[in-house]
């Protein structure tokens, strides 16, 4: 991304103040704590871009992979989005064409594109793929091993498989290829298999796992593995941690693992709140993260859950956790989001150490950024995986429609955190204040 790239609309502004107002006072309290935020921005970001989508999408994904056309002074990423419209409107699964300048002109900080000045330092040029869905996308997630595959979750619960290399009938109201059978309700809990192509893990109130790389349109898939007993209550999350285990945690407080050989259940924790989220990182060791109904972040081990033997508790959220996702590129850093509004990056290697004298009362030492920007409640976020890239997120909101692209300021990024692991000469990162 260009060095500095701050923009967000003043029309946007006036629409937030008009889309607040019906809140009373706390929408009075959420808008002067933006443009508080506004502010500062400046000086917090070196990527800070607010993107109003026609209609709020639920789910966000970048994709991997960067294309530079040729003799151009910028490139193309991608990004997975979904609509939710009113329901009178057809709803659609979006890949988006993320338009990248190189060169910014250091005098006057505007992006120029073969000695063309564009607006926008990062924008959405187009959609490569506009794809018909059934009810609105709750979820989208690509397989790892082809990234033209992206699984959906819908508003009614259904789970689908669209191939963006195949076209579809100009009249249709879904371009999916497959439906996958065995679902019973509407849910968020998708996952892809990254050690094993075309394993596909959902649940609503019951787990399913089906092998994408068999059947066909004429009829649904059924899956090689469905549990709707082990759960008691709406299962809000799933992940892989090997070829053959899973994890998955629900409204009944639990967090369970789960043999797919045996298909049963091989270890099983209740919380004292309902869990959310999760997020696991291959190179995380036994390290499992849950994000709970009470704001809390927790860290397990898995060679033995229980809630005794918690091995550590990130605290800062507000409100619930709805959205956790490990950084790409170093397996300690993850991102946390949820209904407060805000999107916490944490680094594991700094649980434990000392906070500065005037910090002691206002963060946690493992706490390294906290964007601010989001007005509503945050559905969902990604890390760009393209190595150029790191420390780049997306998170989507529900109020206006609002897909955020953002990288904290290098300055920030340079403090006493996490150390590059391949770059030694490159500084790590500084922890800013709780807002």
């Amino acid at each position: 991304f260009s060095d500095v790239a701050i923009s967000m609309d003043d029309t946007e502004l006036k629409e937030l103040a008009v889309a607040l107002a019906a809140d009373g006072e706390e929408g009075t309290a959420i808008l002067e704590e933006h443009v508080t935020w506004r502010k500062h921005m400046s000086v917090m970001y070196d990527v800070m871009k607010s993107e109003q989508l026609d209609w709020p999408s639920l789910t966000v994904q970048w994709l991997p992979g960067v294309e530079k056309p040729k003799d151009a002074l910028y490139t193309v990423q991608r990004m997975i989005l979904g609509t939710q419209t009113d329901g009178k409107e057809q709803e659609y699964l979006l890949v988006a064409n993320m338009f990248v300048p190189e060169i910014v002109d250091e005098e006057d900080g505007k992006a120029k594109v073969n000695d063309a000045e564009i607006e926008d330092e990062i924008c959405i040029d187009g959609f490569q793929h506009r794809l018909p869905h059934e009810k609105e996308v709750n979820k989208a997630r690509y397989m790892p091993q082809d990234v033209e595959i992206i699984a959906t979750k819908s508003g009614s619960g259904t789970v689908y498989l669209f191939d963006t290399k195949k076209e579809f009938k100009p009249d249709t109201t879904s371009a999916h290829q497959v439906i996958m059978g065995g679902t019973s309700g509407e849910g968020y809990a998708l996952a892809w298999n990254p050690y094993q192509q075309g394993y596909l893990l959902s649940a609503d109130n019951v787990v399913c796992c089906w092998d994408t790389t068999v059947g066909a349109r004429d009829k649904p898939l059924d899956p090689l593995f469905t549990n709707g007993k082990a759960h008691t209550d709406v299962i809000e999350d799933v992940v892989w941690l090997e070829a053959n285990v899973f994890a998955s945690v629900g409204d009944d407080k639990t967090l369970k693992l789960w043999d797919l050989r045996s298909g049963v259940v091989t270890a099983d924790v209740k919380y004292s709140s309902n869990l959310n989220a999760l997020a696991f990182h291959d190179e995380a060791k036994h390290r499992l993260l849950t994000g709970a109904e009470d704001g809390k972040v927790l860290m397990w081990d898995t060679r033995k859950l229980s809630v005794d033997n918690i091995q550590h508790t990130f605290v800062g959220h507000e409100d619930q956790v709805f959205a956790l996702q490990f950084a790409p590129f170093h397996p300690t850093v993850f991102a946390s989001a949820g209904y407060d509004r805000g999107v916490y990056l944490w680094d594991m290697d700094r649980i434990g150490k000392q906070v500065e004298e005037d910090e002691e009362d206002e963060v946690a030492p493992e706490l390294v950024f906290q964007h601010g920007g989001h007005t509503s409640r945050v559905l969902d976020i990604s890390w760009n995986p393209n190595e150029d890239e790191a420390w780049v997120i997306s998170s989507v909101q529900e109020l206006m429609n609002i897909l955020h692209i953002w990288k904290p300021a290098q300055e920030i990024l340079d403090g006493d955190g996490v150390e590059e692991e391949e770059e030694e000469s490159e500084p790590a990162m500084k922890r800013p204040k709780v807002a």
